[in-house]
């Protein structure tokens, strides 16, 4: 399987640095796999609105899920509603922003959610961790989430979001 870049189109990044567009071709290639029974249905991650739009119209399978970053701080609600209109699965990576990522990339803006003041004060208020609370967020917006952790009492403590779900009247 090869992948079609789009010719001559680029991306450039906060760095400056410019990637190629993947054009139609990935995609196409991608369907031929879900068509075969090799793969139950098509995910693309950091994708735009643009690029997911391009996809629908183009081709046959529209991709069922999108992975990108999304957290308190990068909360992408258009992104995300769009996705979900058309019935496309988000799922966050860094839903607790990305600490510690500036030792390895300068120009990233460090920020510390788990220690906002907002969700240490509703951590308390609920008797939860900062985690959880974030978590919680991003499941009552109907978004999945992939949260990392190498420390098994955060692991279980992540796993235990449901503690958090405020009472309906």
């Amino acid at each position: 399987m090869t992948a079609e870049h789009t010719l001559g189109k680029y991306f450039t990044l906060n760095d400056g640095n410019s990637i190629p567009l993947v054009g139609l071709g990935t995609s196409r290639e991608m369907e031929d796999v879900v068509e075969k029974s090799l793969a139950r249905s098509i995910g693309v991650s950091n994708f735009n609105q643009q690029q997911i739009q391009n996809i629908i119209q183009k081709c046959k399978i529209p991709p069922a899920v999108l992975q990108t970053e999304c957290h308190a701080y990068l909360q992408i609600k258009g992104l995300v509603k769009f996705c979900q209109d058309e019935g496309i699965f988000v799922i966050a990576f860094a839903p607790f922003g990305s600490p510690g990522l500036s030792k390895h990339k300068p120009w990233y803006k460090e920020c510390d959610i788990l220690k906002d003041e907002v969700v240490l004060d509703l951590a308390r208020k609920y008797g939860r961790t900062s985690a959880q609370i974030l978590l919680r967020h991003l499941i009552q917006r109907g978004i999945g989430m992939i949260p990392k952790s190498s420390d098994g009492i955060r692991l279980r403590e992540n796993i235990n979001v449901r503690c958090c779900q405020r009472k309906r009247k």
